[in-house]
């Protein structure tokens, strides 16, 4: 009976240490993606930050 119980604890204990990791990484993350790498909808990379350059005209 004291091994049913054990086992019963653990079980649960790992159960919510699966939950909270799933819900832990589950967010998406709130990170700017890197410069260049996301499109935006005109297709002009996207960079983040006061440095970045003026987008190009495109009559040019």
């Amino acid at each position: 009976m004291k091994k049913a119980l054990v086992f019963v604890l653990i079980f649960i204990l790992a159960f919510a240490a699966g939950v909270l990791l799933i819900l832990k990484f589950w967010e998406t993350p709130r990170e700017a993606p890197e410069a260049g790498t996301f499109k935006g909808p005109v297709g002009a990379p996207y960079v983040r930050g006061p440095s970045a350059p003026p987008p190009a005209s495109p009559t040019n």
